[in-house]
């Protein structure tokens, strides 16, 4: 965007030429009276080469060309065009940010309902075990028949299920929550080593340091929202 509106603006140029002559070959003299030639010399070429390096004949010119553009529709269409391609990342990289934030937030929320489910089905286990104890004990004393233990057990059965099912989703929450924070490799003790690579040296790379090259204004990135508190998770539940 700052290239593009660049283009819009006057140009200008300066232009600083030098040299250096050398003289060689064959020297004519005149007669200044009669404009005949009254002698011939010849000068070797490494004189003439001796004279380029010892600078007998400099020359230099110096020069400005100023360009102002005056309707230049094509450079400002480009403009308005980066400007608005510039808004339209800043408006995708903010919708990305809220995302990422309502996932984060989903996932957390996820974690907390498996691990209240995870209370509720043990308690519903518990309240199984109980009831199969006590159907037992009247089955002993000839209260009940085989089958109501059997469908008692039945239900104890199903209430481990379910307990074990919710210690699966609580697991599968807490994957998903390390996922959606992007902590996965840390949890896991996992280091993933990147090559430093060799910076391209630059001839203007001091100047560059200080921002002396950069014309216009700078283009202000949109502040990070701050980041959030999150959960505390224990993943070995």
């Amino acid at each position: 965007y700052l290239y593009a509106r660049n283009q819009t603006l006057p140009q200008l140029d300066l232009e600083l030429n030098y040299g250096l002559a050398g003289l060689a070959g064959t020297v004519n003299e005149f007669d200044r009276e009669t404009g005949e030639i009254t002698n011939q010399r010849r000068i070797p070429y490494g004189r003439g080469l001796r004279q380029i390096f010892e600078g007998d004949f400099p020359a230099w010119t110096i020069g400005f060309n100023v360009g102002v553009p005056i309707t230049n529709i094509g450079a400002r269409a480009e403009a308005r065009r980066a400007e608005l391609d510039l808004q339209q990342s800043r408006l995708t990289q903010e919708q990305t940010r809220q995302i990422i934030t309502v996932d984060v937030r989903q996932a957390a929320r996820d974690v907390d309902t498996a691990a209240r489910t995870i209370v509720a089905t043990g308690a519903a286990r518990e309240a199984a075990e109980r009831n199969v104890e006590a159907e037992r004990r009247r089955y002993e004393n000839g209260m009940t028949t085989n089958f109501q233990v059997l469908e008692v057990q039945q239900q104890l059965s199903d209430a481990r299920v379910r307990e074990l099912q919710a210690l699966v989703g609580y697991n599968q929450a807490v994957a998903r929550y390390h996922r959606a924070v992007g902590d996965v490799l840390d949890i896991r003790n996992i280091s993933v080593t990147v090559p430093e690579l060799a910076e391209e040296p630059r001839f203007f790379s001091g100047l560059d340091r200080h921002r002396w090259l950069n014309y216009g204004s700078r283009v202000n990135e949109p502040e990070a929202a701050p980041a959030e508190n999150r959960p505390n998770v224990d993943g070995n539940r």
